[in-house]
């Protein structure tokens, strides 16, 4: 987007924008490893919240949390364990390559991502969750690290509003990089257009969830990108490496689409297939509306 402005955050978000995102929720399906309490279910067992399973009484143990019912019942005994609650820790990558700066009618993938991002990040600031940006394109290194809070939030606003799209996506290894930084189990989302291979990008994402994290996939999709409308010989530029091709859309259009599509499906197949979520984003000027209906199901499905 390449803005400056005093107030990024206003830059993003509007005010009746924010208080929207404020009923919105963004848990993880899994269990995760935060630094203190909050509302996600963590790996380990405690005595403080969910109720979650008995298990035999040891001497020391405290009398406490002995289960007098089942003792009653069965003459054993036995302790009550609960389920411990935790906050949730959150890493957004966004991808930032040439074609992201594609704009069919109205703003870019890149201003649409760059939206999606900040209504992300706000919700975790919102819920007092811990989360990163790691903007990603040939690499993975421009970031801004783990975090909370309002200032953490103006940061990341900032690096937000300053992303410009440019050059290739080293899908793999940005993947990789991120994976060997990620110590505990959280939430890894990434918004993207995938433009490359699907197996190689789904394979990535699945050794994330293999680590135990929570991995979402938004496809940030134009329509204008798939359609093709254009009637005379034309000069195709690549956005990412330059590469210049002349074309008359009207003998290529169907089976562009169909490749097109084609494409489409095999990211979501093949994220499937490596128990990523994965989420096509149409960009519009609705933004909030697009991803605030999927975090709605999503939050219907965990419940």
């Amino acid at each position: 987007m390449a803005e400056t402005n005093a107030n990024p955050v206003a830059s993003l978000l509007s005010g009746e924008i924010a208080e929207r995102i404020k009923q919105l929720e963004l848990f993880s399906r899994l269990r995760v490893e935060g630094a203190r309490s909050g509302e996600n279910r963590s790996p380990r067992i405690g005595f403080s919240s969910d109720f979650r399973q008995h298990r035999q009484y040891f001497p020391g143990d405290s009398l406490r949390y002995l289960d007098w019912r089942v003792l009653a019942r069965t003459d054993r005994l036995v302790v009550k364990q609960y389920e411990e609650l935790t906050n949730a820790e959150m890493v957004v990558l966004l991808d930032i390559s040439g074609s992201m700066a594609f704009a069919g009618a109205g703003m870019s993938k890149l201003e649409f991502g760059v939206r999606c991002a900040g209504i992300l990040t706000y919700l975790m600031y919102v819920q007092r969750d811990s989360y990163s940006l790691q903007l990603f394109g040939e690499s993975a290194e421009d970031s801004i690290p783990r975090g909370e809070g309002r200032r953490h939030q103006r940061r990341v606003f900032e690096k937000l509003v300053s992303a410009v799209a440019a050059g290739q996506t080293r899908f793999v290894e940005c993947f990789r990089q991120v994976e060997a930084r990620r110590r505990r189990k959280g939430l890894v989302i990434v918004l993207s257009d995938f433009m490359a291979e699907p197996e190689p990008i789904a394979k990535a994402l699945g050794r994330l969830r293999m680590r135990g994290h929570d991995v979402i996939a938004f496809q940030v999709f134009d329509a204008a990108e798939r359609d093709l409308d254009f009637v005379d010989f034309t000069r195709f530029r690549d956005l990412e490496d330059g590469e210049v091709l002349g074309a008359d859309p009207l003998l290529i259009q169907a089976e562009y689409r169909r490749q097109f599509d084609r494409h489409q499906l095999r990211i979501k197949e093949q994220c499937l297939a490596h128990a990523v979520d994965h989420v096509v984003l149409p960009v519009a000027d609705e933004y909030d509306e697009v991803i605030g209906d999927y975090l709605r199901r999503r939050a219907a499905l965990i419940s």
